[in-house]
């Protein structure tokens, strides 16, 4: 079985070139809304350190894995990265103080 060992070409592969457009318009909002609300929630230590971890893990694994292979473990710590920015907005609302 072969593999590109690259997985945007993987993605164009799978789903064609609206595919790779959606993905990595996808991506791009999940990083624009995790700098956003590292933004709104400077003054909150916890909520701005997994912000900023959120950020780190999109832009590594996007970046240097996804141009590579990337494995079980790497999608699930992305979806991680992604789910912490979803939940981010509602956290702020339920805690505003802290």
């Amino acid at each position: 079985m072969w593999h590109s060992h690259n997985e945007f070409v993987e993605i164009v592969v799978a789903t064609g070139w609206l595919g790779l457009v959606l993905y990595l318009g996808f991506c791009i909002m999940l990083l624009w809304q995790t700098l956003r609300e590292i933004g709104l929630s400077r003054d909150r230590l916890w909520p701005t350190f997994l912000l900023n971890v959120s950020f780190l893990i999109q832009v590594f694994l996007n970046l240097c894995a996804l141009t590579d292979q990337m494995n079980t473990q790497g999608r699930m710590l992305l979806c991680f990265a992604w789910a912490l920015v979803m939940v981010a907005p509602i956290d702020r609302r339920l805690n505003p103080g802290g």
